[in-house]
């Protein structure tokens, strides 16, 4: 089976392995299919299922978001999500993948987390 992946910036690995960051916002409409895949975090792989997939523009972006994302405030997410798209505009686009950790994969050998 080819799993989706997902590739994250290792600042990110400590919130999803204690599983307070759900989601990843990215910039565009994204083609991102509900099921099986891998969390790439530097050199880390994660198993993981992708639950749902939502289309919102960066003004609709809300607090509940950032709690997902492991953040505190909404402000702290539109903060960081500049860091990443510096060119954000209020009406851009964002795919909301919400994912649930499964299984750590460590040299082709799955171990539960």
């Amino acid at each position: 089976m080819i799993y989706m992946i997902l590739n994250f910036s290792p600042e990110f690995l400590h919130k999803i392995l204690e599983g307070s960051k759900r989601v990843t916002l990215r910039k565009g409409i994204r083609k991102i299919r509900v099921g099986p895949c891998t969390l790439k975090i530097g050199e880390v792989e994660l198993r993981a299922h992708i639950e749902s997939v939502h289309f919102l523009k960066f003004s609709d972006v809300r607090e509940e978001h950032a709690f997902s994302e492991g953040l505190q405030s909404l402000e702290e997410l539109r903060k960081l999500l500049r860091k990443f798209y510096p060119e954000i505009k209020e009406e851009d686009w964002f795919t909301a993948i919400y994912f649930k950790l499964e299984k750590e994969v460590k040299d082709g050998n799955s171990e539960a987390v």
